[in-house]
């Protein structure tokens, strides 16, 4: 790169890494806008339902954090949560997910639910999965449903 001196019309020659320089000074005298946010998080878990055979019953599936991740999960606070669902599709499922010890629960439509639905709880759930066959008959054969949860979440800061 030249850069052509205005007092006396001679070329200067600059180094690649002169402008290097010059960039990375700019931009580090830039302020960034807005609050600096901790890092997310998440842990993930898979599942299967016992097997559903009668409509109407409520079949629940606890889906917890891994024992591995407790340690690092305790104290922290769900911003979102990711839920799939896995069935035959000659199974008519009405699927709700539910944050334990809440009451509130959100409705899966398909086959995935992404909310933020359970933001601020308590990071180490757990998490239910609300299965409910529907129709009037029982199923020849017992339906199992997988489900799998990841759940985003704010460390707990240490003081």
């Amino acid at each position: 790169m030249v850069v052509e001196s205005v007092s006396r019309g001679a070329e200067v020659p600059l180094s690649r890494w002169h402008v290097l320089c010059v960039a990375a000074c700019f931009f580090a005298a830039v302020p960034v806008p807005g609050p600096v946010i901790a890092a997310e998080a998440a842990w993930t878990q898979q599942a299967v339902s016992q097997g559903i055979v009668h409509p109407g019953r409520e079949t629940i599936t606890r889906i917890q954090v891994p024992v591995s991740a407790q340690g690092q999960v305790s104290g922290g606070r769900v911003t979102r949560v990711h839920v799939q669902v896995d069935y035959p599709a000659a199974a008519f499922m009405q699927t709700q997910a539910c944050w334990a010890g809440t009451g509130y629960c959100v409705a899966v439509h398909g086959h995935r639910l992404d909310t933020q639905a359970f933001k601020g709880q308590n990071a180490r759930g757990p998490l239910l999965i609300v299965h409910t066959l529907l129709g009037n008959r029982p199923l020849p054969a017992p339906v199992f449903v997988k489900s799998t949860a990841i759940v985003w979440y704010e460390p707990h800061a240490a003081h």
